[in-house]
């Protein structure tokens, strides 16, 4: 399988969630949205802009709806747990988190080569990643990671 999580971002107006998910397969670039009517609970589903799939989720249900694409079967998943595209059994938003966190470890480790001189090429693709929108939650770093290392949180929520 050849695929790479390239972005997702997640709009909430008054009564419609758009979540987007951009990502390359088979060296074609998909764009897969889905669009949430809160009050209707109406979905749509849109693939390189094109509609394919119109219908509504059951009231206290997960939706999730299965399509193929080629030879590649993708899955979206949206319930109380979040929301996700699957490729292949494979979740873009681990792929994509794995790939960010990947991108700041080479920031942090040619920080530490250059003496705090920014990497140009990997600082600019997270900024353009950050200003897109595409970031759900701020940089990791390994003082954030040492911090919920040391919490008991089975002793937090007993």
């Amino acid at each position: 399988m050849n695929y790479t999580p390239v972005s997702q971002k997640s709009e909430n107006f008054h009564t419609v969630k758009n979540l987007n998910w951009v990502l390359k397969l088979d060296g074609q670039e998909l764009n897969v949205v889905l669009e949430c009517y809160k009050l209707s609970n109406k979905r749509k589903v849109f693939l390189n802009k094109s509609n394919v799939f119109v219908g509504h989720k059951p009231y206290f249900k997960d939706f999730e709806w299965t399509f193929n694409f080629g030879k590649h079967v993708l899955v979206i998943q949206d319930g109380k747990k979040g929301s996700d595209l699957m490729v292949d059994g494979v979740s873009f938003k681990g792929l994509f988190t794995k790939r960010i966190e990947r991108m700041h470890k080479q920031v942090e480790e040619t920080n530490v080569e250059q003496g705090i001189a920014k990497n140009g090429k990997i600082d600019e693709e997270v900024k353009e990643l950050q200003h897109s929108g595409s970031l759900f939650s701020p940089p990791i770093s390994t003082l954030d990671k040492t911090a919920s290392q040391n919490y008991d949180f089975d002793y937090i929520f007993k």
